[in-house]
């Protein structure tokens, strides 16, 4: 709750009100043993691998995305202006309910973090 009000939902706020925005993404993916920021680089550069069958699904997924990137010049199908939410697989969806719920009460962005 306190990362979405303060810095991811800010951030997907600001994304959805630039015309042609680039592909805007969520992990929705913990660390097994730690939950911590970078471990959509760490699974991409490889230092992230997981035990269970799920979290090696997670690591292919953002292989998969990062390899369309570079050889695409895209995260997914269709126009920009996308949300992906990652976990097992990436999914493109419209709206974002943890975001959209703070949002509509005004929470964000005025409670968002400033540096």
């Amino acid at each position: 709750m306190i990362t979405d009000i303060r810095t991811l939902c800010p951030l997907l706020n600001m994304a959805r009100k630039i015309p042609n925005a680039t592909t805007f993404y969520v992990v929705n993916q913990n660390r097994e043993d730690n939950t911590d920021v970078g471990i959509d680089v760490e699974a991409i550069l490889g230092r992230y691998q997981g035990t269970s069958t799920v979290t090696r699904q997670y690591v292919k997924a953002m292989r998969q995305l990062f390899f369309r990137f570079i050889n695409f010049d895209t995260l997914s199908e269709g126009k920009n202006n996308k949300l992906l939410l990652i976990d097992r697989d990436a999914h493109v969806v419209n709206e974002y309910k943890n975001c959209d719920f703070w949002i509509s009460r005004g929470i964000v962005p005025l409670y968002g973090k400033i540096d």
